[in-house]
């Protein structure tokens, strides 16, 4: 007999997580596992790429809490049309809660959704909190699933959002999994939990896909003699106004190059205003979302990822498959990635660091080809892994 499997996200957009989560997915065998995806919220531009065999469910949010999960406009908007006016009233009356960074607030708010959620109404061998950033998740599995085993995904930092707040959830799993050795110290060092429960998961990726979806053709990297590639949503987290003053500084030195920003996000109105300012229209390019980036790293020169924080960049270990010479921000990961000067660059969040390590990699040919050759050497095969998802018998 089949096990049953379940994985919880809140949405299913263009990120990192979701890249690796589909990756996964993948790798999964449907012969001895039955699939599901419990999403919160019904959009997602990568939807259409969760595989075939894996059953997609959608959680029912009681409408008084529309305006928490989906927006409150748009919640109101539609209990207006449905005439809804005792859930209406609901909402206007909770307006003032938000799911935010500050995990004390949202637990307070968990506790009270405690008392109006059922339980979910199907049982599981192994239930999985993948999105794992100590939010809705990693209560909902915790308290709210049936489930033999439960396991939860650390994809950040966590010393930034108090996780300690989650320990009366975070005792309900069995394996917590950090996609990095930073992120299980961390995680450790934030919380209650006993480092024994915390073991190292590195993300898959699929390298022969992002090989082949790299040929497609782009028409729209046109400038710049030095091609210059960032992936990321535009928010703060990725650090674009830093790229964005040291694009100045470049062009300031003569330097004859675009930065081309592929995704999008709450900063682009910001971005663009900076990009103005800075007289850098052709310089600096906010390509928005796509959902095939990878021709974009296979045509840049040098890729950047300039991020204030991480658990193990997917973008950097895409970049690194298509062995493009890389230059990160020391984030979590970073040192697990890379070794620094050998086939890759790892800076601090510095604006002077990271104009310098660029002006390196333009001025020295031999180093970008050390670093391709060295790249071209990296086994990326984490299949082993498995083995840590256990088939559990009746």
């Amino acid at each position: 007999m089949k096990n049953k499997v379940l994985f919880m996200m809140p949405y299913i957009n263009c990120g990192g997580v979701e890249t690796t989560l589909i990756s996964l997915l993948n790798k999964l065998d449907k012969d001895l596992m039955d699939i599901d995806l419990l999403i919160v919220n019904r959009n997602g531009v990568f939807l259409e790429k969760i595989p075939s065999y894996v059953n997609i469910y959608y959680l029912d949010i009681p409408k008084s809490e529309w305006g928490v999960f989906y927006g409150y406009k748009l919640s109101m908007e539609r209990l207006v049309k449905q005439l809804d006016l005792i859930n209406l009233f609901k909402l206007l009356k909770n307006r003032h809660i938000k799911l935010t960074e500050d995990r004390k607030e949202n637990v307070k708010y968990f506790h009270y959704l405690d008392k109006i959620l059922p339980i979910y109404d199907k049982e599981y061998d192994l239930a999985i909190d993948y999105f794992g950033y100590a939010t809705f998740t990693t209560y909902y599995v915790a308290n709210k699933v049936k489930s033999k085993n439960k396991f939860s995904w650390i994809h950040a930092d966590f010393s930034r959002i108090e996780a300690k707040y989650l320990n009366e959830y975070y005792e309900k799993y069995d394996v917590i999994y950090g996609v990095s050795k930073s992120c299980i110290n961390d995680f450790i060092a934030c919380t209650s939990i006993k480092k024994e429960k915390c073991k190292l998961f590195y993300n898959f990726i699929d390298i022969k896909k992002i090989k082949a979806l790299a040929c497609e053709n782009v028409d729209d990297m046109d400038k710049g003699n030095v091609k210059i590639c960032t992936i990321g949503r535009l928010e703060e987290q990725k650090g674009y106004d830093l790229a964005i003053k040291v694009s100045k500084k470049l062009k300031d030195q003569g330097v004859d190059f675009c930065w081309y920003f592929v995704g999008e996000g709450s900063q682009r109105n910001y971005l663009e205003g900076c990009i103005l300012e800075n007289d850098l229209q052709n310089n600096v390019i906010l390509l928005g979302l796509k959902t095939n980036p990878y021709p974009y790293i296979k045509n840049c020169d040098i890729y950047v990822q300039p991020s204030r924080y991480e658990g193990y960049c997917t973008t950097t270990n895409e970049a690194r498959v298509l062995a493009k010479p890389i230059i990160t921000t020391n984030v979590f990961g970073a040192d697990e990635q890379f070794i620094n000067q050998l086939n890759g660059i790892i800076v601090d969040f510095s604006e002077k660091e990271i104009t310098n390590a660029i002006i390196d990699l333009i001025i020295d040919n031999e180093k970008r080809t050390l670093f391709v050759n060295e790249l071209k050497k990296i086994d990326f095969n984490y299949d082993k892994q498995l083995n840590y998802l256990p088939i559990f018998d009746d």
